[in-house]
């Protein structure tokens, strides 16, 4: 009796040790709010991150319990968000350069998508920083968006082609293909109505059409008719509507915070704004199993703030950090 008494009482000890015996992670975020930005946009208080991607999220004291790290950075109740993203037009600037991208980091930047810009695929072939890992190249023709795929040494993503005249490219072979096209032409009411002849009904080619800020939209219901995704400018006065017509909506101009906060004064939801710059870019561009949000499997992608965008007690915003794959990439001194 005494020998299987003893027994049980090793098996639970060992259980328990077990049960104890923390994982290794590489970093460690604590004393948080973390907004994941998941489907049912639930908080948490604590990440863990192993190889560059996420590998718990969830309640402060089951975290650090469960994983031990030398990397662990207290967060001092700041507020941490998915990666921000953004998208720059690098064929209207001419000066756009490497420097210039990676700076943006310093905006909370964790991602982008680059249109344009001749220079851009060699220059980006040839960095080998964390942000270009999460960069999302669109050429301007099909003869070059196919070159480029084939390229295996890239170290960007390609999602499809970007015109400001329709006219320039071959819709018909575009669509044939399959490669997802970006369309930045004025009027947007008109080029979207161009398109419209080419392309109908319910796809998941992620097409887009790019809508300056004073450009209306009069035909707003060909968007949801031929699943177009509206990319506006973040202080463009239909943003409700054109959120309401496709259900996913991506904010471009300016920096993540500003298009954060024109576009909730332009009377989108602090939730959806956030949306907007996190997890439906990601849709859009293809990327929403590594990226846009904080789950599970995840890039391990975060901008930490210093104030609360989504709750009521805001103060000016600041970056605090900005880390991509589990590297901090820019700190607030």
């Amino acid at each position: 009796m005494k020998n299987s008494l003893s027994l049980l009482l090793c098996a639970v000890l060992l259980a328990s040790c077990g049960e104890l015996r923390q994982k290794e992670a590489d970093l460690i975020l604590h004393n948080a709010t973390v907004y994941t930005v998941n489907t049912a946009f639930t908080k948490a208080e604590a990440v863990a991150v192993k190889n560059g991607k996420i590998i718990d999220v969830g309640a402060e004291r089951e975290i650090l319990n469960r994983y031990q790290s030398q990397n662990k950075i207290d967060c001092k109740r700041a507020f941490v968000y998915p990666g921000l993203h953004t998208e720059v037009y690098a064929r209207f600037q001419k000066d756009f350069d490497m420097p210039a991208l990676n700076k943006l980091a310093e905006s909370g930047v964790t991602s982008t998508a680059i249109y344009g810009g001749k220079k851009l695929p060699a220059l980006l072939r040839a960095d080998s920083s964390v942000l270009t890992k999460n960069t999302t190249y669109y050429p301007a023709d099909v003869e070059t968006f196919e070159r480029l795929h084939d390229d295996a040494e890239r170290r960007y993503n390609l999602s499809g082609i970007f015109t400001e005249n329709l006219k320039r490219v071959k819709i018909n072979e575009t669509i044939t293909k399959g490669i997802p096209l970006h369309v930045y032409q004025s009027p947007a009411d008109t080029a979207l109505k161009v398109l419209a002849q080419y392309v109908s009904g319910t796809n998941d080619e992620r097409r887009a059409l790019h809508i300056k800020p004073n450009d209306n939209l009069e035909h707003k219901g060909l968007l949801r008719q031929n699943t177009v995704i509206p990319a506006a400018h973040y202080l463009h006065k239909q943003l409700p509507e054109l959120l309401e017509e496709n259900k996913i909506l991506v904010l471009t101009g300016g920096k993540p915070i500003e298009r954060f906060q024109g576009a909730v004064a332009s009377r989108l939801t602090p939730r959806d704004a956030l949306r907007a710059l996190t997890i439906w870019p990601a849709i859009l561009h293809f990327n929403e199993s590594k990226t846009g949000s904080i789950e599970k499997g995840k890039n391990a992608d975060f901008t930490i703030l210093n104030t609360d965008l989504v709750g009521e007690n805001q103060v000016t915003p600041k970056v605090l950090y900005t880390i991509i794959h589990g590297k901090t990439v820019y700190k607030h001194d």
